[in-house]
């Protein structure tokens, strides 16, 4: 499709490299080197024709993963110093930036400011795990390759998501009821158990009792609550 020639958009021009990237994720382990190569390669050849953050980075991670610390490092610094400014065309964008410069600190070997930059970037636009999933992804790839323990990303994850589904209960004295401190003490054991997953968007139901609960607390959490009701809305 001629996408290398469409000199007006960074992704199209981008499109090789990526697709080199994933083949090295893919191919043999003596054959990832060479790979990785080709497409830092390409995303330096990029970089250099847009001056954007996202082929420069990419393009320092593929060296390093390559085995090519000083060049990835030569890379890193470049786009801290000279692609970053501007500013934002939205909530996506901002938190890219900022993404990228935690990547860019993590190849420099600097953890803290990575954390730093990667707290605020997801200030900008919470709520995208997906852009979140895949930095952290490509970061873990390499915090390995500088014998980093992945401990440095502790807190970082994005929520897991939950699927829930619970008794039905109503409040009162009577054998089946609950009394209102016992779910006050069970409102509290649903924030501490999805405190220790992690717990991200919820999927479920709205029936009386514990759903309700549950409901309440992933929104508590910042979740984002995904109803999933058996008939109708006006039905139910």
């Amino acid at each position: 499709f001629n996408l290398d020639r469409a000199d007006f958009d960074e992704d199209c021009l981008a499109l090789g490299a990526r697709l080199e990237k994933a083949s090295a994720f893919e191919t043999a382990t003596r054959d990832f080197a060479a790979t990785a190569r080709r497409s830092a390669r390409l995303y330096e050849d990029v970089f250099e024709a847009t001056g954007g953050h996202y082929p420069g980075i990419n393009a320092a991670s593929m060296y390093l993963l390559a085995g090519d610390k000083a060049r990835s490092e030569q890379l890193a610094r470049r786009v801290l110093n000279e692609s970053l400014g501007g500013q934002a065309s939205d909530a996506e964008d901002a938190y890219y930036r900022g993404a990228t410069q935690a990547e860019a600190h993590l190849l420099l070997g600097d953890t803290r400011a990575m954390r730093r930059a990667f707290s605020a970037a997801r200030d900008c636009d919470p709520g995208n795990n997906i852009a979140l999933a895949t930095s952290l992804q490509q970061m873990r790839l390499v915090a390995r390759a500088l014998g980093e323990k992945d401990s440095i990303f502790a807190g970082m994850q994005p929520g897991r998501p939950v699927h829930y589904a619970g008794h039905i209960f109503s409040l009162g004295a009577e054998p089946g009821q609950v009394s209102a401190a016992a779910e006050s003490a069970l409102a509290q054991q649903i924030d501490r158990a999805l405190g220790e997953i992690n717990a991200g968007p919820g999927f479920g139901a709205l029936a009386a009792g514990a759903d309700i609960l549950i409901a309440e607390a992933i929104l508590r959490r910042g979740g984002s609550l995904n109803v999933v009701l058996p008939v109708p809305v006006r039905v139910f």
